[in-house]
């Protein structure tokens, strides 16, 4: 069945090829437009929800799920929740950052955002004009905030230092990887070729 990171990854790659706005988001990738590029991305991102059996919110996306609504909680872009049960406050599932700066580090302070949430998928987006800027980012977030927090047990309290170091190198080969992937997607047309995501959630993408 996967990890939740997995099915998740798997819904975007279905939802950004069909959803209608995915030629607005690839548009607004190819000229830069960033307004317009976090706007469509996150209606592609809420477009994932329905398929993982999530309810969530985020701008223009306004939830009831929880007792005070909300378009945007804990400010955060997007944040989804299992639509299943009857609690009246809950845990978000996943939490979502679509960070459209190109300073390196407002890229970094979403990751720190995410990786402050108890979740069991953390997912930041961001944009760079040419694609191949995302190695270098990946790995400058992977040194610069997950290995330099100073207390990696408060982030998940299960895991111990030494690894952690080894968690945070598999983030950096991983992200790698699906940098990989998603420029394979964009060469058959699925994919915006501006758009870099990057999982780095409690469960990663293997």
């Amino acid at each position: 069945m996967g990890s939740v990171a997995q099915r998740w990854f798997g819904a975007f790659l279905e939802t950004v090829k069909t959803h209608d706005g995915s030629i607005t988001l690839r548009e607004a990738a190819e000229c830069g437009e960033l307004k317009l590029w976090t706007q469509a991305l996150t209606g592609v991102v809420v477009g994932t929800f329905p398929q993982m059996g999530w309810r969530g919110a985020a701008r223009e996306h306004k939830s009831n799920l929880l007792p005070i609504s909300r378009s945007e909680y804990l400010a955060l872009d997007a944040v989804a929740f299992e639509s299943a049960g009857d609690q009246r406050w809950r845990f978000p599932v996943g939490v979502f950052e679509l960070e459209n700066s190109l300073d390196d580090d407002l890229v970094a302070y979403s990751l720190w955002k995410v990786l402050c949430v108890r979740a069991s998928l953390r997912v930041v987006f961001c944009y760079r004009w040419d694609a191949s800027e995302g190695a270098g980012l990946v790995r400058h977030l992977a040194d610069e905030v997950v290995q330099s927090m100073e207390n990696p047990d408060a982030i998940c309290p299960w895991w111990r230092n030494a690894c952690y170091r080894w968690i945070a190198k598999r983030i950096r080969d991983i992200s790698l990887r699906i940098l990989q992937r998603l420029d394979a997607r964009r060469q058959y047309g699925a994919l915006p070729s501006k758009l870099i995501g990057t999982d780095y959630g409690a469960q990663t993408l293997v």
